[in-house]
């Protein structure tokens, strides 16, 4: 662009220019000026300015900007969901804990719940009841920092790709690329003084992280990356411990009631472990801490992570082979997600790469839908009384591999051609 057309000037900003020999031209009758691309520097200094946003204007090698003033700050999206003394508190706490201190606009989104992924506009967006991507969910505890959080809602567990901020194990919110903050949880819906205090604290605790030297971020992300094995670990002993305690007679019963064959490897798979299931008395911490060790060292998986009385386990890439073609299809890299405490479905699948259409709209792999749970399996019937014994890694291994499966006999199947192929130049290991 050569020119530059700005609206909006008074006549005494027109009048510093002019005296500071910076070019005007009159573009039209509406206020529109004219200034050469080579002389905004200059004006923008003159009139201690800065450009608010740029966008074409319609016309060939000319650029329409707006300027404001240097220090003024805008908090934007409040007043699409609150109003009166709300508004005023919200913007009041999101002025002095985040505009003052990081000299920044404020866009505020209230996701209710859903997913979104980065916006980046130069702007530090606050997203309300949100997550990155999809992540399996937890409870919102009554409390946080002392407040009562009034909160019955859900909420997300942490993606693990920034700075977590959390009360007690429970992640409040997390900041990732220091221009995003997303929380986790309806905190604000019917806010006062405790959900005030809450979200201040969040707004407070965020900045810190953003603010610090970046040698002590790489640090922290060291850290947890050291300490993330162990604290899974520790979270697996104790939500599965606490589930034995509870439930070790209706697990031993569960266990008995089910005779139906099933097949080679998962019928072995469970009857050894209802044999030792049923011939306990209690779970050792030896036996938990080693059951822990084999999740980690599962082909394929890259994390484990135990919250909430789930154990969270992210892949690598997961592929499988089209019988029909031989052709090697890349299903995605995934989220699976074990029930230790019986509520949802035992096992699901989230693809956290991409979404296809397979037998259904957006399904996860060929056999699983979008809402992550598979299709009718046999594992279905297999996959309850190995977490009743406590017996997470066979659930783990036989999950991967039931997406790295494909027959030609299953109509589920025939879609695997809707995944991508591997890229010509990948070495299968």
């Amino acid at each position: 662009m050569a020119n530059y057309l700005i609206q909006g000037l008074s006549l005494e900003q027109r009048e510093a220019l002019l005296i500071n020999n910076v070019g005007l031209i009159e573009f039209d009758n509406a206020g529109s000026y004219l200034i050469d691309k080579e002389q905004l520097k200059l004006a923008l200094n003159v009139l201690d300015c800065r450009v608010d946003s740029k966008q074409p204007s319609g016309y060939e090698e000319i650029e329409m900007i707006t300027l404001r003033q240097k220090g003024v700050w805008m908090i934007s999206g409040i007043g699409d969901m609150f109003s009166g003394q709300q508004k005023a508190n919200l913007e009041a706490i999101i002025s002095e804990e985040v505009v003052e201190k990081l000299q920044c606009d404020v866009q505020v989104n209230s996701m209710g719940g859903q997913v979104v992924d980065l916006v980046s506009d130069n702007r530090f967006h606050i997203y309300l009841w949100s997550c990155r991507r999809s992540t399996t969910t937890t409870h919102t505890p009554s409390r946080i920092w002392g407040h009562k959080t009034g909160v019955e809602t859900w909420a997300f567990i942490p993606t693990g790709d920034g700075y977590v901020i959390e009360d007690d194990g429970f992640a409040l919110a997390e900041v990732i690329d220091d221009e995003h903050i997303y929380i986790h949880f309806d905190l604000l819906q019917k806010a006062g003084k405790a959900k005030l205090a809450i979200f201040r604290r969040i707004l407070s605790e965020c900045v810190a992280f953003v603010t610090s030297p970046n040698e002590a971020k790489l640090e922290y992300f060291a850290r947890m990356k050291n300490s993330e094995r162990e604290v899974s670990r520790r979270n697996y002993i104790a939500a599965v411990s606490e589930r034995f305690a509870s439930q070790a007679a209706g697990a031993r019963e569960f266990v008995s009631s089910i005779g139906r064959e099933v097949p080679g490897k998962i019928h072995r798979y469970a009857q050894s472990t209802r044999k030792n299931f049923l011939a306990s008395e209690e779970l050792s911490r030896e036996r938990l801490e080693a059951e822990f060790e084999a999740i980690t060292e599962i082909e394929k998986v890259r994390e484990v992570r135990v919250s909430s009385g789930r154990v969270l386990v992210h892949t690598e890439m997961l592929t499988a082979r089209d019988p029909a073609t031989g052709a090697l299809h890349h299903i995605g890299e995934f989220l699976i997600v074990v029930h230790l405490d019986g509520s949802h479905e035992v096992v699901q699948w989230y693809n956290r790469t991409q979404r296809v259409d397979g037998v259904r709209n957006a399904m996860n792999a060929p056999r699983i839908y979008s809402s992550g749970s598979a299709c009718a399996t046999d594992l279905k019937e297999i996959f309850p009384s190995l977490v009743a014994c406590f017996e997470i890694a066979p659930v783990i291994q036989m999950a991967i591999e039931f997406i790295e499966t494909a027959s030609a006999n299953n109509e589920l199947d025939q879609k695997i051609d809707h995944w991508p192929t591997e890229p010509a130049n990948y070495e299968e290991i």
